[in-house]
This record gives structure tokens, C-alpha cells and sequence, in this order.
């Protein structure tokens, strides 16, 4: 390269530096981190602090990632799942057979739950991009039930998915790798690595052998681990009391894919994921039925003789998504979402709750608020990153 095209090069590079790092500054004096929450602009929850002598409920939110409902179950698998329905009941949960998730993908769904409110409009049927998916994730961070909950003198808990403002998940988020693609899946070393490098990876081009890249198995065992850790963390969490109430936000990615397990708890072989070897949804199934053993355990801790008052919130966050184009695409809203209230009063709740309005019939029935319900809807998004 000749030195006038060195020259051109340095300063070609030069400007790009100059024209980001300004922009960089712009966006920090105009406070433009606020572009980044989806939450509503026009429809704001208000929030008072009352009951101020009353003792606080520990709350549980357990999120079980892809879990459809009971009655899907029964029309789309075939799937009679009234052993759990009758373990709920005899358990004293209230299930809002009826629930649909208010979106269908994991951080636009948790982030209206969190923030009792759906999402900014226009989202409907639009793609959710790499961008738009971490904004989610940081409307979710910084979401007003934790917020209210931090004033009330709550300690929060996080064994979940994503971080939370002041309390970050221990196990790495099941997301971060988003944030990092969102720059290098425009390189052109990465396009040919996702596009094509996939197949070298777990297939010899020398001798054709097929191979479990130790990518996978990493990746493989550090999704158990979270997993198992974020259980165990619920389960414990489950047998204390304390003196200050807490929220327990717990998540764990069951029974969604990846399908590692089968219905009694065996492991899946890795060549038949890696290689399609399953039929789709055969392997949800058996793996809902696996994860069905953990909810009984879970279950079986809720009910307690501990002092404190205890509300227990179960729900998916979606339903299955891997439908055939025939099947309606509501199919793919209708979750699990059951409740527990130490209390037994369920007068508030109704058959066909959705998330979005879970934690107002929470703030109203135990810190005094006035939140009027929403209306039960929700909101199609186009899935480009797959999670």
C-alpha cells in the first residue's frame, strides 16, 4: 500500500473515530438511555406508599420458560396434563386456565409483567431485532415493581435469566451473548461463521465423521448448571423465613428448548439435537413432562407454617412456538399462569388473568393500590433472534 493511500486510510478511520465519539456524547447529554426503555410513554403506573404498618408478603415469581397451558396441552399434543392441574388445586393454587402471555417472546413479556403495563405501541407484528431486544432486556432491568418493592423495604433475590437494577443474576445471563452480536454478526468473519462455519464445526470435511464440538458441550453444561442452580436457589429460598420481606425472582428454562432432557429426566443424546434427530414436538413434551417432576417439588415447598405471609406466582412467559402454519397463532400465547396467596382469598383474581395484570391485583390486594385492571390481550412479535 503506497503512502498517499496510508493516508487516506488514517484518516478515513480518524473521522469514523470522531463522528462516533461525538454522537457518543451527544447521546449522554440528551439522556437518550431512556430510548432504550419500551415501557409505555402515555399510559404511566402510579404507584403511592400506604399500608405502611401492615406486615409485607414474601413474593415468588417463578418463570418456567416456554410452559403452555393445560388445555393446549390437550388440544395441539394430545396431552392430558390433569395430574398437575390436581396437584395445583390440592395445594391451594387458583389457575387462570384460561391465560394468555401478553408476548411471545421471553424479554417483551417478562418486562410488561414486571412493569404491570404493556409495552410502548407499535411493536405489533414487527420484527424484534437484535436493538429492540435489548432494549427489552433493559426495560425489564429497570422495571417499577422492583422499584416500588426496593421503597417498601424489600430485599430482592435474583435466580433468574436477566440482571435486575441492584440485584444481578449470579449465573451468566442466559441473553448476554445478544449484546455482543448485535455488533459482531455485522462482521463479515462472523457472517461466514454462522452461515457456513457451522458445518465444519460438527462435521470433519476431511473424513466426513460427524463430531460433538466441546463448544456445545460448554455451552451444554453451563445451561444445566444455571438451571440447577437457579432450582436450588428457589427451593431453599422456599424454607426461610426472614425479617425483612422479600421478591424472589427465579427462572429457569424449562421446558423450552433446547430439549436436553426426556419425560423421566434422562438426558437426551447430543447427536440427535445437533443433528435434528427429533421430532420438535416430541421432544417439548417430554421435556415439559420432566420439568413437571421439578414443579411438583417446587409445589410441594409452597405452602408453609413459617410466619410470614407468601404469594406465589407460576407462570410461562409464552407458550410452545413451534407450530405448523395451520395451527392459529394464538396458540402460541396460551401459558401457564397459577397464583398462590397465603391468605386464600383469591377475589381479585378471574379465569383468564394474563400476566400484565398479576402484580396489580398483587399491589391492590396488599399494599392499598388502586390499579385498575387491563384488558387481557396480546401482542405478536417477529422472533429474528431465537430466544
Amino acid at each position: 500500500m503506497s503512502p498517499g493511500s496510508m493516508r487516506y486510510f488514517y484518516y478515513l478511520v480518524g473521522i469514523f473515530v470522531v463522528l462516533e465519539l461525538g454522537g457518543l456524547i451527544k447521546n449522554i447529554i440528551a439522556n437518550r438511555s431512556s430510548d432504550n426503555n419500551l415501557g409505555s410513554k402515555t399510559e404511566k403506573v402510579n404507584l403511592t406508599t400506604t399500608c405502611v404498618n401492615q406486615k409485607k408478603p414474601d413474593i415468588f415469581f417463578v418463570v418456567l420458560d416456554g410452559y403452555t397451558s393445560s388445555k393446549c396441552l390437550k388440544e395441539e399434543f394430545g396431552y392430558d396434563n390433569g395430574e398437575m392441574d390436581s396437584l395445583l388445586g390440592a395445594n391451594h393454587f387458583f389457575t387462570s386456565t384460561k391465560s394468555r402471555s401478553n408476548y411471545n417472546i421471553t424479554p417483551f413479556s417478562l418486562s410488561s409483567t414486571m412493569n404491570l403495563n404493556y409495552l410502548r405501541n407499535g411493536l405489533e407484528k414487527k420484527v424484534a431485532s437484535q436493538r429492540v431486544f435489548l432494549q427489552a432486556m433493559e426495560t425489564f432491568k429497570d422495571n417499577q415493581l422492583v422499584k416500588f418493592l426496593r421503597t417498601e423495604g424489600y430485599d430482592i433475590k435474583n435466580y433468574g435469566c436477566f440482571d435486575l437494577a441492584g440485584a444481578p443474576t449470579e449465573t451468566i445471563p442466559y441473553f448476554s451473548d445478544v449484546r455482543y452480536s448485535q455488533i459482531d454478526n455485522q462482521t463479515l468473519f462472523s457472517r461466514i461463521k454462522r452461515d457456513i462455519g457451522w458445518n465444519f464445526a460438527i462435521k470433519n470435511p476431511f473424513t466426513g465423521a460427524f463430531r460433538v464440538p466441546e463448544s456445545y458441550k460448554k455451552s451444554k453444561a453451563y445451561h444445566l448448571y444455571r438451571n440447577r442452580y437457579n432450582l436450588r436457589g428457589l427451593l431453599n429460598e422456599l424454607g426461610l423465613n426472614s425479617n425483612a420481606p422479600r421478591f424472589v425472582y427465579v427462572h429457569l428454562i424449562l421446558p423450552h428448548e433446547p430439549f436436553f432432557f426426556n419425560s423421566d429426566g434422562r438426558e437426551v443424546s447430543d447427536t440427535a439435537i445437533l443433528f435434528n434427530r427429533m421430532n420438535f414436538k416430541d421432544g417439548y413434551l417430554g421435556q415439559l413432562k420432566y420439568c413437571n417432576t421439578l414443579l411438583r417439588k417446587i409445589i410441594q415447598r409452597v405452602p408453609t407454617s413459617l410466619g410470614n405471609k407468601r404469594i406465589v406466582i407460576i407462570e410461562g412467559d409464552h407458550g410452545y412456538r413451534n407450530y405448523d402454519a395451520k395451527v392459529p397463532i394464538n396458540k402460541i400465547f396460551m401459558n401457564l399462569n397459577t397464583y398462590y396467596f397465603s391468605d386464600g382469598d383469591y377475589s381479585q383474581l378471574y379465569d383468564g388473568i394474563s400476566p400484565v395484570n398479576s402484580f396489580r391485583v398483587v399491589l391492590n390486594k396488599y399494599f392499598c393500590q388502586s390499579l385498575p385492571m387491563l384488558r387481557d390481550s396480546s401482542v405478536y412479535l417477529i422472533d429474528k433472534v431465537k430466544k
